[in-house]
């Protein structure tokens, strides 16, 4: 009897534990979210042409590297230096945050970025920006529904992990 208490006990314990730990790394994603777009938005205002950094299509927000998962479980995408060159006087200790996930996660180590993602050609629909004009995109995910009020542009179902919720944010323009 006493044992099957202390068992039960435990799982409550542990299944609580499980769901801080969630929610607190989804507060520092967010966080960090808030992080790089003020640093993406004052890299673009301190640059001569004022556009954001970086090559059009999706970059890893670090150095070097890559990032999600490609085919194969290789990351798809890679790192750039000029961005993270860019960044680094706008973020604290020069350094841009990584994501809390694993390595066998499907976003995993960093955040994805483009400064050009052409619409429509990205969406079916739910566009965040005009048609036929290009938008500064920051992709970022959570282990929790998104809510619309915490994403501005499209919430995307988790697809690749389960438990995982992505937000495609457009930046400011």
């Amino acid at each position: 009897m006493v044992f099957t208490i202390i068992s039960l006990l435990t799982l409550v314990i542990i299944a609580n534990l499980q769901t801080a730990r969630a929610r607190a790394r989804d507060s520092q994603v967010r966080s960090d979210k808030q992080r790089i777009i003020l640093a993406l938005v004052k890299a673009r205002e301190a640059a001569i042409d004022y556009i954001y950094p970086g090559v059009s299509g999706w970059q890893c927000l670090k150095s070097s590297g890559s990032c999600f998962q490609g085919s194969g479980g290789s990351g798809g995408y890679n790192g750039n230096a000029t961005i993270a060159n860019a960044l680094a006087p706008y973020l604290p200790g020069s350094v841009i945050p990584s994501t809390p996930a694993s390595p066998g996660d499907y976003m995993y180590d960093s955040y994805l970025y483009n400064p050009n993602v052409q619409v429509p050609d990205f969406f079916v629909s739910g566009t965040p920006c005009a048609i036929g004009i290009t938008c500064p995109m920051l992709l970022w995910y959570q282990e929790k529904p998104i809510q619309q009020s915490e994403c501005n542009g499209v919430v995307l179902a988790p697809t690749y992990d389960p438990g995982t919720y992505y937000c495609l944010e457009k930046l400011p323009k």
